[in-house]
């Protein structure tokens, strides 16, 4: 029996020491494969499809900074009536935006609704601008003034503009949101203070 005590007590611990992340965005926007570029490395990185209606992926990521784990939750973009079960517990969102199919309407909709919910008010959000073209498309330059125009002030908004097959890209970005969640050094947007 004390051997038993021991294990659970460890593992209360281990639970301790977790991040749940959510993983949020419109349905095709780049979610899976921003969640399996972190896990695998874009070098090891499998066919993403898109996830279904009623599903979601989970992956363990360690953290770069503290070595934590973060439990990265995607969770399908057609959820989007649904998906409020999981905002419980959560200590970090990334928001991920198609930028070639996106209207700034809805983004700015949903990104308003999801800061204001009772279970993810004042956590930390980053948002990623996947698929960005010059001057054509909306760019986190463009859309970061009108998110914190939203956000309350206990929210850390971040925003990067993000290119899915640079690893550079994509190891900035989960550097940022690392920062973000474990509250490290100033939010940083592309490169200049948000």
């Amino acid at each position: 029996m004390g051997a038993y005590v021991c294990g659970a007590s460890s593992g209360l611990d281990v639970a301790k020491n977790t991040v749940k992340i959510l993983v949020l965005g419109f349905s095709g926007s780049g979610k899976t494969f921003v969640v399996y570029s972190w896990a695998l490395g874009l070098r090891n990185m499998i066919e993403t499809v898109p996830t279904d209606a009623a599903m979601f992926n989970v992956e363990r990521i360690r953290s770069p900074l503290s070595g934590r784990p973060l439990y990265m939750w995607d969770i399908s973009g057609k959820m989007i009536h649904r998906r409020r079960s999981y905002f419980i517990g959560t200590e970090g969102l990334v928001y991920v935006v198609d930028a070639q199919k996106a209207k700034v309407t809805d983004v700015l909709a949903d990104l308003q609704s999801l800061l204001l919910d009772r279970d993810l008010f004042g956590v930390p959000v980053l948002v990623l601008v996947n698929k960005v073209v010059d001057g054509e498309t909306l760019s986190a330059v463009e859309l970061l003034p009108r998110l914190q125009k939203l956000a309350p002030p206990e929210t850390k908004c971040a925003m990067r503009d993000v290119h899915m097959h640079s690893e550079q890209d994509l190891s900035d970005a989960l550097l940022h949101l690392d920062g973000l969640v474990n509250d490290r050094g100033s939010v940083l947007n592309n490169g200049t203070a948000a």
